[in-house]
């Protein structure tokens, strides 16, 4: 793909600056359309030049013009629809070309554009409207009424019973002006903006009332590819600098060359990287590229001045590589507050701490703190990286020091997504994995440089799920240093037993015991769970770690460790898992693969199936009595 380069954006900003003179009023219906990202109410032929696939809206509209006269009977209901259940696919554009283009087609013709409203006064409104509209049409005199904003219908708060009397309501409503037209033989013509959803609310709670009175008109799904969305881009970004959004040329006077090439580079990294925005090319939507076009530049356009321009130096791997670290450890700290999650009547704090903890011998870039009470029981190392390979030196050094003992969040921020996949699966063969990642692509991150304490805005918009994801790992992690440390609390021991000091029966609360394995097995199936295999080495492993938790509690009881073969008692876990359905291996050696299947496995299935395995080892060791 061509890397949009000044040219292109000087350009585009000649053509728009020619089009705003010529045309000003379409221009500004165009800016604030896109500032509110709302239809253009204009006629197609204004606005071509500016749209996403031009020629194949075009052709679409010249196809319904043509049938136009002999496909509309009176009194007809027809769909401006899509086959996607997403909203922003244009359909609401589309009715608007549509009636412009009628009303030219018809010297005498009239239309109505109606936003509905499920309200009884919507309802009302509605039911008036349509019949003043009417009420003007006669057999000189077409008439071309559009409804939209009929998913108001689908809203999730609406219960099913309302939601029926609401759609039999809207239908009897149309029905009734549709009928009278047909009978007296009026071109009166109704247009509904329908959602997938909304046509299959229709189909299952009307489909003999209204559905069937629908017919389907105008599909608006249209794929997009990359020079599509960076022609649209580019023809976005000029129209802004042409009305002077935010002012934006009274603050670069001295730049504008530099920021228009800028601009140009974004472009091109904002389309290689529509994955990391929230976007996908397969099933792009125009609402949501306006949307997030539109907020991105809000961001840039308020937030940019000419010494930002000159400071930065995209080029310098070293500056940039610095100054990224530096704003995702800040945004880490003022975006994330203490995080409470509720674990069996506890309340543990997560709260981000933007200092250096030492780890054998190696630094975190910062850590959360998860704390009960005023009791620390665990902590998550936090790496922020923009080197090009973790699998490697020291980094991969500092990472396996880390995740031994700890889950470890690592941001990474990428320099060549080719080689991202080769080198976390080499880290994952290589490394004990507790580690959660956070990939971001540098060439894309590197423009919340330009704009400083909107830098933080800016990153939301290019990765708004970086919060929900850490959010998710921190629960997790919760969890299992939640479980652990009730792990290690003293054994309970029922009211009138005794310890023996001769060694004799202890008596322990079963009940008790079997809820420190299962946290113990929880423990080690979430190290599974996250993935689809895991080394039998690395699975010993923390399978060893969780039960050296259990040791000190029952030490305490005169059970000393090792109490268990942890071999043995691997086999055994391995063979249950397998038996269950739920896992599979083809050997026992430290390099072979304990394998998820993915239909059937579960950890409370797991734990389940597992735990009498340990629980039996226990109850060897101590008499255990309820």
């Amino acid at each position: 793909m061509k890397i949009v380069g000044y040219n292109d954006i000087r350009d585009a900003i000649n053509a728009m600056e020619q089009f705003q003179s010529e045309k000003p009023e379409v221009f500004r219906k165009i800016r604030q359309a896109w500032s509110l990202a709302r239809p253009i109410k204009a006629p197609y032929s204004e606005v071509n030049r500016i749209l996403i696939k031009p020629s194949e809206i075009g052709q679409i509209l010249e196809e319904k013009l043509k049938e136009m006269k002999d496909t509309l009977y009176p009194g007809g209901i027809y769909s401006i629809y899509s086959e996607k259940t997403q909203y922003g696919m244009g359909k609401s554009q589309f009715a608007h070309f549509l009636r412009s283009l009628y009303e030219n087609a018809t010297p005498l013709g009239l239309s109505e554009y109606h936003i509905f409203d499920p309200s009884d006064e919507g309802f009302n409104n509605f039911k008036d409207q349509l019949r003043l509209c009417f009420s003007k049409c006669n057999n000189n005199r077409e008439f071309y009424f559009f409804v939209d904003e009929i998913d108001l219908i689908d809203d999730p708060e609406i219960s099913e019973e309302v939601k029926v009397t609401l759609i039999e309501r809207f239908g009897n409503i149309l029905i009734s002006t549709s009928e009278e037209a047909y009978n007296r033989e009026l071109p009166f013509y109704i247009f509904l903006v329908l959602s997938n959803r909304i046509l299959e609310d229709f189909e299952r709670y009307a489909p003999h009332r209204i559905k069937r009175r629908i017919n389907p008109f105008l599909r608006a799904d249209l794929l997009f590819d990359n020079n599509d969305i960076e022609a649209f881009a580019v023809n976005f970004f000029a129209v802004l600098w042409a009305s002077n959004y935010k002012n934006i040329k009274t603050k670069l006077r001295e730049n504008d060359f530099r920021f228009k090439e800028v601009m140009g580079n974004l472009l091109t990294h904002f389309i290689e990287n529509l994955d990391f925005l929230g976007l996908n090319i397969q099933s792009l939507v125009v609402g949501d590229l306006v949307e997030r076009l539109r907020n991105m530049f809000e961001i840039i356009f308020d937030g940019v001045e000419d010494d930002q321009l000159r400071s930065i130096n995209l080029g310098n791997d070293s500056y940039v590589g610095n100054a990224l670290e530096g704003i995702l450890k800040t945004y880490l700290l003022r975006k994330n507050r203490p995080f409470i999650i509720h674990e069996n009547g506890n309340s543990i704090i997560a709260s981000y701490k933007n200092e250096e903890r030492l780890i054998k011998d190696h630094k975190t870039d910062g850590y959360y703190d998860f704390r009960i009470g005023d009791n620390e029981i665990g902590f998550m190392p936090v790496e922020i990286t923009t080197q090009k390979k973790i699998h490697s030196g020291r980094k991969k050094k500092q990472l396996r020091a880390f995740t031994e003992d700890h889950i470890t969040l690592l941001i990474w921020i990428f320099i060549d997504r080719r080689i991202i996949n080769e080198e976390l699966e080499k880290f994952d063969e290589e490394v004990r994995n507790d580690l959660q990642r956070i990939l971001l692509p540098r060439d894309l991150i590197q423009y919340t440089l330009m704009v400083k304490d909107r830098a933080f805005s800016l990153l939301e918009e290019f990765r708004k799920d970086i919060m929900s994801n850490i959010e998710t790992f921190l629960k997790k992690y919760a969890k299992i240093l939640f479980n652990q440390w009730m792990i290690g609390q003293p054994i309970v021991i029922p009211l009138g037993g005794e310890i023996s000091d001769d060694g004799g029966p202890t008596q322990v609360d079963l009940d008790d015991i079997n809820d420190r394995v299962s946290r113990l097995l929880e423990n080690t199936f979430q190290y599974l769970d996250s993935v689809t295999r895991r080394k039998h080495k690395g699975m010993k492993t923390k399978l060893e770690a969780e039960l050296r938790g259990l040791s000190t509690p029952l030490q305490n009881i005169g059970v000393e460790w090792p109490f268990i073969d942890l071999n043995t008692i691997y086999r055994e876990i391995a063979q249950e898992l397998t038996n269950a359905g739920i896992c599979k291996y083809t050997s026992l050696e430290e390099e072979s693969f304990l394998v998820k299947i993915k239909e059937t496995f579960a950890i409370n299935t797991a734990v389940d199936q597992c735990k009498r395995v340990i629980i039996s080892r226990i109850e060897d060791k101590i008499n255990i009595t309820v």
